[in-house]
This record gives structure tokens, sequence and C-alpha cells, in this order.
């Protein structure tokens, strides 16, 4: 029988480690995320379902290009909201400027995308030929626009608990949608969460209304953003290398291997990046942290690491388990196409946890080109590997992706060598 005054220490110490404002605010982040993991594998293996898998492959590229379409135009801004929101006289101007610059970006590197993504590939052409399919694109980047303003917003205020409630309402109604717009075929696939996230912002927008009396009207404020351009520009960049791998790696796919194989490439990617939620939103948290207090950094990063590795190691080894299971609910083909690739990924999940972190202790301490050099590295060399290796399949894509993970921690290792001890055995700040 266990020990009363052990298991007391064990729940205190426990009560004391959740109850810190970074580790709580990183657990409403990782429970919105699994909502938002566990609603999109729904969401994808219905789609799988209802329709056929050129859709699937053709709808992923357009989701992953305008994932990327819409980092470009945040131009590194919503990154200045986890930042800088929180110690500003003006919140309000910051935000609503935020709004305007990013909206006014965001149309003019969406024109650009219809203009341009028909010749990358034939499957593409429907977007320059239908206005109303461009212009819905269009809605739909603004749209996302706002979702990543509003979640950064609750972020900074370190309310994340408001997450919750708009990944549920965005989560159920795309998998609702999608059994509505199966006509529509691949842009059916995008509509369902299209429609979905705007009524998710539509609640998003009533809460940081009513509960910090920010709005996400678009108003552009004189020097509203002066503070927050030079920091923004470095992670601007570093945000376009992060996500041209994410919608890069899919055209190569698309071009090279075809409309299926781009489909068993997303569907792998998809599941594991359920992984990747847990170091992502502990990242998140971590920025909004340092925001308030750089002193604790070296036991915010000891205690981030702890909460991190706890979680993704079981869910790395569940996932080379089951992975065949898990894609055979998606179709037979899945499983036998993906299975290898999804290992891959899964392997690589604990050293891409460790780049978050570091990623997270550069971007504290505004280490903008040391944060700018190690993502153009890392991106850098998966495009490289990818291009390399996508001969061999999407083995090849695998291979690439968990050796760039690889070589990118030890260069960090060796980069942060001097403070490695201190984050293993922080001393408390006070």
């Amino acid at each position: 029988m266990a020990n009363p005054s052990r298991v007391g220490r064990v729940r205190h110490a426990l009560a004391g480690f959740y109850g810190t404002s970074l580790i709580r605010n990183a657990s409403f982040l990782m429970v919105s995320n699994v909502i938002l993991s566990g609603f999109g594998f729904l969401f994808w293996i219905v789609a799988a379902r209802l329709y056929p898998k050129v859709d699937i492959g053709v709808a992923s590229v357009v989701l992953t290009s305008t994932a990327f379409a819409t980092t470009v135009g945040l131009l590194g801004l919503d990154s200045g909201i986890l930042r800088f929101l929180s110690q500003s006289k003006h919140p309000e101007r910051q935000l609503q400027s935020t709004v305007a610059l990013a909206s006014a970006a965001t149309l003019t590197v969406g024109l650009a995308y219809l203009f341009l993504a028909p010749h990358f590939s034939g499957h593409l052409a429907f977007l320059r030929h239908q206005p109303l399919d461009g212009l819905f694109i269009l809605a739909y980047l603004l749209v996302l626009i706002a979702n990543t303003l509003a979640q950064n917003t609750f972020i900074a205020e370190r309310r994340s608990v408001f997450l919750i409630v708009s990944s549920s309402i965005f989560s159920v109604g795309k998998v609702v949608a999608l059994f509505a717009l199966t006509t529509f075929g691949a842009l059916g696939i995008v509509g369902a969460g299209a429609g979905a996230l705007a009524l998710s912002v539509l609640v998003s927008f009533v809460l940081l209304r009513r509960t910090f009396h920010l709005t996400l009207l678009p108003r552009w404020h004189r020097g509203a953003l002066g503070h927050v351009r030079a920091y923004a520009s470095t992670l601007f960049l570093t945000g376009i290398e992060n996500s041209a791998v994410t919608a890069v790696v899919p055209l190569i796919v698309l071009s090279h291997l075809g409309a299926a194989k781009a489909a068993d490439y997303y569907i792998a990617l998809s599941i594991a990046q359920v992984l990747g939620t847990i170091p992502a939103t502990t990242f998140q948290s971590l920025l909004a942290e340092g925001s308030h207090s750089l002193e604790s950094l070296h036991l915010n990063v000891h205690r981030s690491a702890k909460h991190v590795f706890i979680l993704l190691l079981p869910a790395v080894a569940i996932t080379l388990v089951a992975a065949r299971f898990v894609l055979l609910l998606f179709g037979g083909s899945y499983a036998h196409d993906a299975q290898t690739l999804l290992e891959l990924l899964a392997l690589a999940a604990p050293f891409s946890a460790l780049n978050y972190l570091a990623d997270a202790v550069t971007h504290v301490r505004q280490w903008n080109r040391t944060f700018f050099v190690m993502n153009s590295f890392n991106s850098g060399l998966i495009l490289l590997l990818a291009f390399l290796f996508v001969g061999h399949g999407l083995v090849g894509l695998g291979f690439a992706w968990l050796l760039g993970q690889v070589l990118t921690v030890a260069v960090y290792a060796v980069l942060l060598r001097r403070d490695i001890a201190r984050f293993i055995r922080p001393r408390a700040a006070h």
C-alpha cells in the first residue's frame, strides 16, 4: 500500500508544476490542439470515404498552399502579438493595425497564388479559370488571418482556455459540413473547413470584445507597430521558410509522384502532426511566458521539456505500433502506401520537439539572427533532401524529414552548449 505522506507530496508537486501559468496555458493549448487533431483525424477519415483519392490529393495541396500564403501575409506580425501585446500601452491599436496590414498583404499574396498555382500543376487550373473559386480562396485566406490573430491574442493574454471553445466549434463544424459538399470535389473539402472556421472566428470575435475589449476590425493606427516591425521582420522570413516546407513538399509529391501519392503523403503527415502539437503548443506558451519573465527562462525550458517528453514519448511508441491500423481507417491503399512514411515521421518527432524548445530559447532572448539562420538551415536542409530523395518515393521523403531534424538538433546542441546544464538542472529565479 502506498505511503499516504508520499502520495501527498506527489500530489503537491504535480499541483505546483501544473499550477504555473506556463504549464497551465500550455495544457489548455494542448487540449485545444488535441480537439483539433482528433477531429482533424476524423475529418480526413470521413473525407477519404466520401471523396475520391485524387480530390484528397488536390485539396491537401490547396490547404498547404493557403497556409503558406497566410504565413507570408502575416508578415511575422502574429509573433509580435505574442511577444508585445501584453506589454503594449495601446493593445487595441496594435491588434487593429496588425489585422489591417496582414489582411492587405494576404490579399496581395492570394492574388499572386491564384495566378501562379496553375503553372505548378494542371490539377490547380480551376483556380484561375473559375472566378468564384478564386474569390472563395481569397475569403478563406482572410478568415485564416483573423483566426491566427485571435488565437495569438488569447495566448498573449494567457487565456488559452478560450481556444478550447473556438477549436471545438471549428472541429465539429467541418466534419458535419463534409457531408453536404461532396458535389464540389476538392473545393468541397476546403470549403467544409473554411465555413466552420468562419463560425469559430465569429465566436472568438465576441470573446475578445467582451473579455479584453479588443476587436479584430482592420484599422490602421500610425506608429502602432513601430516597436514590432524590427522584431517581426526576422520572424517573417523565418515563418516563410518553415511554411515553405509544408507547402513545397506536397507540390513535389504532386509533380513527381501524382495526386494519389499526394493524398498518401498528406494523410500520413496529418497523423504525425498530432505528435507535433505537443511541442508546438508548449513553444507558444513558453514565448508568452518569456514576454513576462525572462529571468525564469532556464526553469521554464526545463518545465517545458519535462511536460513535452512525458506526453510525447508514449505517443510516439503508440504511433509506431499502431501505424498500419490507424491508416486502415482511411482505406487499404493508405495503409499499404503510407505506413513506412508515418513511422519515419513519428521517429522524427522527439528531435523536432528539441528544435521547438531551442527555437523558443532564441525567440525569447530575441536572438533574431540565430533564430533566422537555424530555421533557414532546417527548412533548406529538408527541402534539399526532399528533392534528392523523392526518387525513392514516400519513404525517401520520410528519411529527408528525419535526417533534417536530427542534424538541426546537433547544430543547436553546439550553439546552446553553455545553457544545456542549466536547462537540465535550473535554479529558480528570485
